[in-house]
């Protein structure tokens, strides 16, 4: 009865072959006059009053097939017709259970991988799953206007994510949504604030810093010179210069003088933001000799540099981006950064908890974009060059994602760094174990 069904519901078909069905969608549903019908001249003449003879039309695109059994796997969805219905074969429609594992069979959701979603809007005693591993080892996108529901929808994820054996996740939380989650397999971390600077609180309390020196040779020049300036060539150059220096120097002090001479201005070595700010102020001021005997002249990058001196003062003195140019002394340790990796991704070895919220609501939006890139980043590069065998999927759930990867970013700016580095990770994510969940209210 065409009662029972409706345009998008799913309907099935007898197969000819046994333990077969062919799977279709209703595109259309009509009734019209049956034109083979015999009518008498008496009825045609009082149409008016007296109702034609009628058939009923459903028009099905025919999507693929499921088999009840292949081998000991049980209802196989194949996105191909192995077979063609005969005329007269028996169709029903695929309502509530039947729909539950017809969707689960088309998701592949084995026993211990469904993620359960909430009901299907055709039928809602009809529950949706989504294979679990699939999702964590591929991209994915939720969009939808504000107010639609996606935070709701993220949270519920996580929710159900919690409840697997082994879930691996780090979740950008960018206005401290998701705080409110709890459960033994989340882990709750923050961009340390101004409250956090000067304090005990670290590592250990869940507490993040993100020193100046992680940041990478473009990310520092982003945000240390202005590309407009005469002198940002110079100002590069120089950056360049004092940051090498004081890598090596901190290598050398700890007795790895070798090491010292194959780092590159990227490598993870740390040291202090205002020892940096000295060399600058240095190089700034330094005259050297000139050509008469006793006389000395203005050195190459005097006075080139009192702009970027400017810039980087004032950023050492907001409190608010203490965690990147005022973080504790722990963070000098040349092992602290394995304590932070450590603290980001899960370790399979030991007992730990597997989805990390990352808050980064007190982070100035103005470095934003390049303070998530930098976590990604840093996530990304351990996962590629780890071993196979120590590899563990991780899924990046990108939360109000338009914040940092905009569709539009200026050459050389920091929106462009991190669009660069989700980039990367969507192309070359997936062969490392790394997946995107990207979340927008802007899906271009």
């Amino acid at each position: 009865q065409l009662k029972h069904l409706q345009v998008n519901h799913l309907v099935a078909l007898q197969s000819s072959r046994s333990g077969e069905s062919t799977v279709g969608i209703v595109q259309r549903i009509a009734r019209s006059l049956d034109q083979k019908a015999p009518i008498s001249k008496a009825i045609l003449e009082e149409l008016s009053i007296i109702e034609a003879p009628t058939i009923n039309l459903v028009r099905v695109a025919l999507i693929g097939t499921l088999i009840g059994k292949v081998g000991m796997v049980k209802n196989v969805f194949r996105r191909t017709l192995e077979t063609v219905p005969d005329i007269g074969a028996p169709c029903v429609s695929i309502e509530g259970e039947d729909l539950s594992a017809f969707m689960s069979a088309v998701a592949n959701v084995q026993e211990g991988e469904a993620l359960y979603l909430g009901v299907y809007t055709l039928d809602d005693q009809a529950k949706a799953y989504l294979n679990a591993n699939k999702l964590l080892q591929r991209h994915a996108l939720i969009v939808g206007s504000t107010g639609s529901g996606k935070s709701y929808t993220v949270a519920h994820i996580l929710e159900e994510m919690a409840k697997l054996q082994h879930p691996s996740a780090i979740v950008f939380d960018i206005h401290g949504e998701y705080g409110s989650l709890d459960g033994t397999n989340f882990d709750h971390l923050k961009i340390a604030g101004p409250a956090d600077i000067g304090t005990e609180r670290s590592l250990a309390q869940g507490v993040v810093h993100l020193p100046f020196w992680l940041l990478g040779y473009e990310a520092m020049v982003a945000m240390l010179t202005d590309r407009t300036d005469t002198n940002a060539p110079n100002q590069a150059m120089a950056l360049t210069q004092a940051v090498l220096a004081l890598k090596q120097e901190t290598l050398r002090a700890s007795g790895q003088d070798d090491l010292a001479a194959e780092i590159t201005i990227d490598s993870p070595i740390p040291f202090k933001a205002s020892g940096l700010l000295a060399s600058l102020d240095e190089l700034n001021e330094k005259r050297v000799p000139g050509a008469r005997a006793g006389a000395d002249k203005a050195g190459p990058l005097n006075d080139k540099l009192t702009r970027m001196l400017g810039r980087m003062s004032a950023r050492l003195s907001d409190r608010r981006l203490g965690f990147l140019f005022s973080p504790p002394e722990e963070t000098l340790d040349l092992k602290w950064l394995e304590r932070l990796i450590s603290r980001l991704m899960v370790d399979t070895s030991i007992q730990q908890r597997g989805i990390k919220i990352i808050d980064f609501s007190e982070v100035p939006s103005d470095v934003l974009p390049l303070i998530v890139s930098l976590v990604a980043n840093v996530v990304f590069t351990v996962q590629q060059w780890r071993e196979v065998n120590n590899r563990h999927p991780l899924a990046l759930i990108c939360d109000e994602a338009h914040l940092y990867i905009p569709a539009a970013a200026d050459s050389g700016g920091s929106d462009q760094i991190s669009v660069r580095a989700f980039e990367r990770i969507a192309k070359e994510g997936r062969k490392y174990g790394v997946a995107l969940l990207v979340v927008s209210q802007r899906p271009s």
